[in-house]
């Protein structure tokens, strides 16, 4: 990329930014990800998060899901002149494009971690799949940029295919679109609420229940629309109003335990 290309960049506000104003350096529609990548609103602050590659997806959703994570900013640019330097005092070679021109490298993901009552910190993580890792130039890439963030004292790592738990992605995955209530429209907040009190009545009663069975109930005594109560539980599961054990795949046909905590709906 041309120096006048990186500048343009720069001043359309990319890898700038903070909270739901944040616009990631690279985009879904820049790189070439044969599909598998997307783009995600983050419930963390609103901003449309690009993913280029499902296991950054799967990634930005285990770090949605954390409570210690309070901000993502993925594809995270590195200081070009800091990274030509480093590669040289390495011995490698600066990542350039087809064109031969030096190319801005990113990071993953740049959070924002706040643990206890210590102040937010920011933690680089990289993603890359297992198989990619044995390549000598991979090495040097994430070298250079590990000594990037050594440079500044901020704690950097690799984070793997292998390291994702496949139950926490998949239930991250299957409440994360409705942890705002307003995706629970049509539904009114007296139905949501009505909805809330059915269901968490059912399983507090019981140490195991099977959610697409007491769901299917709920929608019938309730006279809603059908579908709708398993809607609000993926709400409640998502908000963490009703705790579960996320290192057991969900299966709503299966049954599980749910440990319903004390909440009021906002509204209410």
């Amino acid at each position: 990329m041309s120096g006048k290309a990186i500048e343009r960049r720069r001043k359309a506000g990319y890898g700038q930014g903070e909270g739901a104003n944040y616009k990631p350096y690279l985009r879904v529609c820049d790189v070439p990800s044969c599909g598998t990548g997307g783009v995600i609103n983050s419930i963390k602050d609103g901003h449309d998060a690009h993913s280029l590659s499902q296991g950054e997806v799967k990634s930005f959703l285990c770090y949605e899901w954390s409570d210690q994570v309070i901000a993502i900013r993925e594809q995270y640019p590195l200081d070009l002149e800091d990274m030509r330097r480093i590669a040289a005092s390495l011995g490698f070679k600066h990542p350039k494009d087809t064109g031969g021109g030096d190319i801005v490298m990113t990071t993953d993901f740049m959070l924002s971690v706040k643990r206890g009552d210590e102040d937010a910190v920011p933690v680089a993580r990289t993603f890359k799949y297992v198989v990619d890792l044995c390549g000598a130039r991979v090495f040097e890439k994430l070298e250079i940029e590990r000594v990037y963030y050594e440079e500044r004292g901020i704690d950097w790592g690799i984070v793997t295919d292998a390291d994702l738990p496949p139950a926490l992605v998949q239930i991250a995955d299957w409440t994360h679109d409705c942890r705002d209530i307003g995706t629970l429209s049509p539904l009114s907040l007296e139905e949501v609420k009505r909805a809330t009190q059915y269901l968490s009545s059912k399983v507090s009663k019981s140490p195991t229940v099977v959610l697409a069975h007491i769901c299917s109930k709920a929608d019938l005594d309730l006279a809603l629309p059908e579908s709708s109560s398993l809607k609000v539980v993926r709400f409640l599961v998502a908000n963490k109003f009703w705790e579960i054990d996320v290192s057991l795949p969900l299966d709503t046909s299966q049954p599980m335990s749910i440990r319903p905590k004390h909440f009021e709906l906002a509204g209410a």
